[in-house]
């Protein structure tokens, strides 16, 4: 089973609006001051709610600020899952190898902790705790956060 869900802020009427325009459902997070750890939390357990008990299951996370994010990025990552397993499945980019890469896939023996996510901090403290086994699925190029103006310019002016 395949589903989209995205996380928004609660009462973003037009953000709901257009996931689910786009075909998603939208979860939403009332709280979201709370950090990206929240944010996970939520939509790991909307998504724990949806699918059977047994057999395999995953998730694929994606973050809002990375438009640059493509469909072969995604299906890599559910590949390496399907023929390799493991906890998580993350992409690792040639001109930023030693950042974090997104998106990832988390496979459901690791959601549990999820629950354990504060802030901003995301999955790199389970990461360095040796709590979850990665493979790295290696990509070309990069996938910048957009967090600013200055950001968007930039990656507008690499195109």
């Amino acid at each position: 089973m395949e589903r989209v869900l995205a996380v928004v802020p609660a009462g973003a009427a037009a953000l709901v609006a257009m996931v689910r325009a786009a075909g998603a459902e939208a979860v939403e997070n009332d709280d979201p001051a709370a950090g990206l750890g929240r944010s996970v939390r939520l939509g790991i357990a909307r998504a724990a709610s949806l699918v059977p008990t047994d057999g395999p299951a995953a998730v694929v996370v994606l973050l809002g600020d990375q438009p640059e994010t493509t469909p072969e990025a995604i299906a890599a990552l559910v590949a390496a899952w399907r023929s390799r397993g493991g906890h998580m499945i993350r992409s690792r980019y040639a001109d930023a190898p030693d950042a974090p890469g997104h998106p990832l896939l988390l496979d459901r023996a690791a959601w549990p902790l999820a629950s354990t996510l504060e802030a901003d901090a995301g999955f790199g403290s389970l990461l360095a705790s040796g709590r979850l086994t990665t493979t790295y699925v290696e990509r070309p190029g990069a996938n910048p956060d957009i967090d600013t103006p200055s950001d968007l310019a930039t990656l507008e002016d690499s195109r």
